[in-house]
């Protein structure tokens, strides 16, 4: 194997391998630490139309 070859080899792996799950783990340790700070009805959604605060109690959606 010449050296050129070990080389872009060991790029590949760092730059397509090792730092991509190296942030994904970091991503999810940040999830994870961030979790309990979560409102217990956590956003499932954004856009134009707003839910009222009581839309669980049969209030429908609005604009």
């Amino acid at each position: 194997m010449t050296p050129e070859i070990r080389r872009a080899r060991t790029a590949f792996w760092w730059v397509g391998v090792i730092i991509p799950l190296a942030l994904l783990v970091l991503a999810g340790l940040v999830v994870l630490a961030w979790l309990p700070e979560v409102p217990d009805p956590a956003a499932i959604h954004w856009g134009p139309t707003v839910q009222t605060a009581s839309a669980r109690d049969g209030l429908r959606w609005r604009s």
